[in-house]
This record gives structure tokens, sequence and C-alpha cells, in this order.
């Protein structure tokens, strides 16, 4: 687990007016920047214990993610290194500076950790997202294959503990790792999630992390007006340097207004951005809100359904459970989409099955994704494959700014 902090530059947005229907950022935000309070958290974690046959390749790709951001530090910026397995340990006793010397240690460092034990990612995860003063930013990056059991209780940590100015990512290691996981995580942290299949998704990773930690555009969104009845997602993520940001809004056939709002990243400003939304007859007929045939209700159910489940995990499942599981059923419903509560089924006219022998058993082969073995996924049992699995091992590097 990393966890990176302080002094990162962000790019500076230009005001725009109210009066504006349509809006593209432009182009210089990319080269435009200056330094805030920043806290960037890459977290790592390879819980590949049971689950790998090839040993070396998914915890070196975790280690080319993480050499990537702490490489990327600024001199001024301070970090420090916790390790977490059975337990969180700290590897860097206490806040250092970002110098070449203490970069180089807390890499060796990295590169010493050896198995562990078990998963204690959400002991991790409340020392990660542990506040330092009121004006700090953190970026927690979580760098798993999410082979754990108890998804919802991670991301429902996020949610109880993440504060306004911190951010978790997650990047998903491996060939199939536990989107449940890694895609819950990010959106609880308002984040994003990368997936990482070989060593240049790792590199690319690294450059994708260091766009949404180092240059955020836009920070702390809202949404709001009299021609809104829902939004989704109700956490938007930042608009980032060269990365679309995609918000789906329910709107009332009425029509009405539209705003929503931003801290510019690395100044006080407020972008705000105004739109009169028509009636509905008429929005076909306006530039600005041009038809389409994109799904667009299906979506907005999707993103509303992730909302709920984010919900649920927070609430944990004897809370609100059963209300919120009523919701997620209707809008799938409603929307005619698959969900934890509703499923497709396809009916076929014909009788296909033999009305005499209704029953039929067969033994199926079990394909199993690359780098992952039959032992550690109870397949098999242990020592009939010859080469063992080895044990977990996380590690985080954590930073905030000079003071």
């Amino acid at each position: 687990m990393v966890r990176r902090a302080g002094g990162s530059r962000r790019a500076r947005g230009r005001r725009e007016g109210p009066s504006q229907r349509r809006r593209s950022l432009p182009s210089h935000h990319a080269h435009t920047t200056r330094r805030c309070p920043q806290r960037p958290f890459p977290r790592l974690d390879d819980p590949h214990r049971r689950q790998r046959i090839d040993v070396g390749r998914p915890i070196s790709r975790a280690r080319i993610v993480a050499e990537q951001l702490l490489t990327s530090l600024d001199p001024g910026d301070r970090f420090e290194v916790l390790a977490f397995s059975g337990d969180v340990e700290r590897l860097v006793p206490e806040p250092v500076e970002a110098s070449a010397e203490n970069v180089r240690k807390a890499l060796d460092a990295l590169d010493k950790l050896r198995a562990g034990g078990s998963t204690e990612m959400t002991r991790a995860i409340a020392e990660a997202l542990r506040p330092l003063r009121p004006d700090s930013q953190r970026q927690v990056i979580l760098i798993t294959d999410g082979y754990i059991g108890f998804e919802g209780k991670v991301v429902g940590e996020v949610l109880r503990l993440l504060v306004p100015g911190a951010r978790l990512h997650t990047v998903g290691i491996g060939s199939a790792p536990n989107r449940t996981l890694t895609r819950g995580a990010a959106r609880a942290g308002r984040g994003v999630e990368i997936l990482v299949g070989d060593d240049e998704d790792a590199r690319v990773a690294s450059r994708r992390l260091l766009r949404a930690t180092v240059r955020p555009v836009l920070t702390d969104l809202e949404f709001k007006g009299s021609a809104v009845l829902a939004l989704a997602p109700r956490r938007p993520q930042d608009v980032l340097e060269g990365q679309p940001l995609l918000l789906l809004a329910e709107i009332k056939p009425a029509g009405g207004q539209l705003e929503i709002r931003g801290k510019e990243a690395g100044t006080p400003e407020t972008w705000v951005y105004r739109v009169e939304i028509p009636a509905g007859k008429e929005r076909g007929q306006v530039p600005s809100l041009p038809a389409t045939s994109i799904p667009l209700g299906a979506l907005f159910g999707r993103e509303a359904i992730e909302d709920l489940e984010l919900q649920l995990a927070g609430a944990g499942r004897y809370a609100k459970g059963a209300a919120l599981e009523t919701k997620i059923e209707n809008l799938g419903l409603r929307h005619g989409i698959a969900s934890r509560k509703t499923s497709l089924v396809a009916i076929s006219e014909d009788p296909t099955v033999d009305p005499k022998d209704p029953r039929r058993r067969e033994r199926l082969a079990v394909e199993l994704p690359a780098e992952v073995s039959a032992e550690g996924t109870g397949l098999l049992p242990l020592g009939i494959i010859g080469v063992p699995a080895p044990a977990s091992t996380r590690f985080s590097v954590m930073a905030h700014p000079a003071e």
C-alpha cells in the first residue's frame, strides 16, 4: 500500500459565465499548474497468497505503479510508508521529505517485503484516510486483486471515513480482479478504477494515476436546479486532465434550470455553469441539447443502482437493507436492466427437453484466469500442484505536504 501526499501540482481552470450553454475545458488546463496542499496516497496491495502460480509477475506490476508514484513526488512533499498484512506496520516511522535518498529508502523497503498473513484491508484503509489537518488533501491508491470476501465492509469503511479533501483510487491487478471491490471502493472514494493485466498496463496505469492525483481540473462538483428530479452518480468524480466525466440526470417534463458548481483546482474560486432545460417536447430542437439514440434511461438506471449499492454497503445489510433492495429492484424493472435483484430470462416457445428424461448431469471443465492456481481457489488439494502458492504481501506508501 502506498500513501503519497502533498505539494502536487494541479491544473487551474478558467471561470466561465453562467449564460453559456455548452462547456468545453480549454486545452491550457494541461499546462497551467499551481501547487496546492495535497496528500496523494497510492496504496499497493498484493493479496495473491493463494492464487498465484507465477509469483513474481503480479507483485512486480504493483511495484511498477508504486515506483512511478513515489518518484513523481516533488522535493517539497513529504511521505510515509506503511505495510499491511496481518497488521499495519510503519516502514517509515514518521513523515519525511521526498528527497531522492528518502524515496530510494522507501523503494528498498517495499522491495524487501515478503509474504505476510491475512488481509487487514479495513484497518489499512482507516489508517490511510486518517486526517492530518483540515486543509490536507490525500490521494489514496489501493492496488489489489481484490480476492477477499468482505467487499461491502471495505466499501462501507471508505464511505464512512472519506473526508472532503481525500480521494481513493483503485488499481485491479491480474487477469481477473474482484471488480466488486475495486469498482465499489473507487466509486465510494470519488476516484478512478484502473485495471492492470501486464507490465505495459502497469505503466499506463501509473500515467493515469498521476493525471488523477496531480492534475484534477475541477473538484467537489455539485448539481442542483429546478429541472432536476434525480442525479447519478450522487458522488461524482473530479474532472481530470484529459479524461471526460459522465454524469446523468433525470429531468422534470416541464424543464427548468440546471446548475453545476465546482472548485477550480489550486484556487479558492468557484466555477459555475447554468443551463436552461426546455420542456420535454422541445428538447430535441435546442442545439445545445440534441436528441440522441443512446439509451440514457438504461445508463441512468445502472448508475442509480450503483449508488444504492453503495448506500447498502455503508448502511449495512440489516439497517436499511430491505428498503434499498426494493429500490434496486424497482429501478431494474423500470429501465429493463439486469441487477442483483432483476434478471433477463430467455424463454423458448418450443420444448427442447425430453419429457421422459428432464434431468441431465455433466461434469464441465473449469477454466482458471491466467496466473491463478487451482489449489489456491480450492479446486485441488494443497500439494498436488508442484509450485507452492505464495503468501500475500501488501504495502502502502503515504505522503502529505510540507508545512
